[in-house]
């Protein structure tokens, strides 16, 4: 469940299509004043549905963008799903330290497989 209260506001917000997959968007979100030390604090990068990534906006509550926007559907006939596929810089205490993760070859070899995604 979270918390609107720690979770902290959308700071920035941008998403990207995943080509193979229209139903799905790779939404990056940098959040303030959001409680430290969590593992997603500052930053997370995470497939939710396209419809759900067209309505958040700066301003809005970390919540609006964890709060079951995160399901993909899959297959709903046979109740498959793709369920919190994120990256996350667990333990960044800065923006930095989120842009530094971000240059290295692992962070871009995540996000390309979240973006291969296809349906």
């Amino acid at each position: 469940m979270c918390d609107p209260k720690s979770s902290g506001t959308l700071a920035t917000v941008s998403h990207a299509a995943v080509p193979g997959f229209p139903a799905a968007s790779l939404v990056d979100v940098t959040m303030t004043n959001s409680t430290p030390g969590s593992a997603d604090a500052l930053y997370r990068s995470e497939l939710i549905p396209t419809a759900a990534a067209d309505a958040l906006k700066v301003g809005d509550s970390a919540c609006a963008e964890t709060s079951y926007t995160n399901i993909v559907k899959l297959d709903a006939s046979r109740g498959l799903e793709l369920y919190y596929t994120k990256i996350i810089v667990n333990g960044a205490q800065t923006l930095n330290d989120v842009e530094a993760a971000q240059a290295t070859s692992e962070y871009q070899q995540a996000r390309q497989i979240l973006l291969s995604t296809t349906h």
